[in-house]
């Protein structure tokens, strides 16, 4: 890891100029007419950008003041923050999926020449890359409707609770007389879970995630497999396939599943799954395994639920 406190501007462009196949951006601030060169040379060569920044009277004037905007080179969106007071704070970008860069520095003169800024450079982690990335498809896929929705939970309307209600797809692997898998979108309260909550509607599972579930069994053993050969322990066999799976469910709700369901806001989504006979549980009944939550809203939602909503 490398840690700068001076020559920001300099030592950014120098890095994103090393990149070669993609450069995935998120910045509150980005000064456009300082960086436009360096994006559209990279551009010229092939290298897929792009951009997310804070929707603001200074990235709509800078990015007015060059021809990215009504470039296709570069794809470029804003996001704001529909609560009034929150705010894009993130200052990261990717280079080539390899190379993460982050810190205070937005990327506008003040920072670069007048301001006490930092940033590290962190190259070849791939753990510290796979949450960046995840975190840019989080930013990179939000629209305003979902961030309203995510960040103003609706109120449980029964007696006495204070409990928030949250939308979580549940699905169990089997398929409906034509074939799709079919699953169902539940309201559930937060503080009573197994006593308030209603079905909102139902929906056909998108195939790729079925998949993806279906495929853990086989997944596991290649990768079991390879890691036998680095001699590695079966605990940290387990470990690393469980890291492997869990990204792969993320990085698809991330891009995909937030969409699975128009006019309703998902803010999880989960499988019905069995506990096993030596479960601590006495009797193995049914549960909802929960694999994916939405930003904002982790806290509301349990990893599992002892219960599967009358499905």
């Amino acid at each position: 890891m490398e840690i700068f406190f001076d020559q920001l501007e300099q030592t950014l462009i120098r890095e994103l100029e090393s990149a070669r196949k993609s450069l995935q951006i998120v910045v509150g601030w980005l000064d456009f007419r300082r960086f436009e060169a360096t994006f559209i040379n990279l551009a010229k060569k092939g290298v897929d950008i792009k951009i997310v920044v804070g929707k603001n009277n200074d990235n709509d004037k800078w990015l007015k003041g060059t021809s990215l905007g009504s470039s296709k080179a570069v794809d470029i969106r804003f996001i704001k923050v529909p609560r009034g007071y929150g705010i894009l704070h993130h200052k990261f970008c990717i280079i080539d999926s390899k190379t993460v860069i982050t810190g205070s520095y937005n990327w506008t003169y003040t920072a670069a020449s007048d301001s006490f800024e930092n940033f590290v450079i962190i190259r070849d982690q791939e753990r510290v890359v796979d949450r960046f990335s995840d975190e840019f498809d989080v930013v990179f896929h939000m629209t305003e409707d979902r961030l309203y929705h995510i960040q103003h939970l609706e109120n449980c309307t029964a007696e006495k609770c204070k409990g928030k209600l949250v939308n979580i797809l549940v699905y169990q692997d089997t398929s409906d007389k034509y074939g799709d898998v079919v699953g169902d979108i539940i309201e559930v309260c937060s503080e009573e879970p197994y006593e308030h909550y209603r079905q909102l509607d139902e929906v056909v599972i998108d195939p790729n995630l079925n998949r993806m579930a279906e495929e853990f069994v086989e997944f596991s053993r290649e990768l079991y497999d390879q890691y036998q050969d680095e001699q590695l322990t079966k605990e940290d066999i387990d470990e690393r396939i469980a890291y492997h799976m869990d990204r792969r469910f993320v990085k698809y709700s991330n891009t995909h599943v937030v969409n699975i369901a128009p006019g309703i806001t998902l803010h999880g989504w989960g499988m019905i799954r069995q506990y096993p006979l030596l479960h601590k549980h006495d009797d193995p009944e049914n549960y909802v395994k929960i694999y994916w939550k939405d930003r904002f809203v982790s806290d509301q939602i349990l990893d599992e639920y002892e219960d599967t909503f009358s499905l």
